[in-house]
């Protein structure tokens, strides 16, 4: 995996080590959590990378068009990025809908 796509994944919690509770600790704000599963994300031809050692309950989604970059995506890029967000979406199974920020 290149260096790149370690620092820009998409960061997440693994479930069966983390509890909601547990993961809105790890973040300071968020909106809600979902459940993906990680199968369902390879067939979409991302890529799940776990982080570090000492951090066996945190994890990535590699693959995902880079979101700064966006003003130079070709419309077709834009289609994928779509379409991608998208897909995650209809995959992913609400566990809290409330909105948190730690200070």
């Amino acid at each position: 995996m290149r260096e790149a796509d370690v620092r820009t994944g998409l960061s997440l919690m693994r479930a069966v080590l983390c509890t909601v509770e547990q993961c809105k600790t790890k973040v300071s704000s968020g909106h809600g959590v979902d459940s993906l599963h990680v199968g369902h994300i390879g067939d979409l031809g991302l890529e799940v990378w776990h982080f570090e050692p000492d951090e066996e309950e945190h994890a990535g989604i590699i693959g995902l068009p880079r979101y700064y970059e966006k003003d130079s995506w070709s419309l077709a890029e834009v289609e994928r990025v779509e379409e991608l967000a998208g897909r995650l979406a209809s995959q992913a199974r609400a566990v809290l809908r409330t909105r948190w920020r730690t200070e």
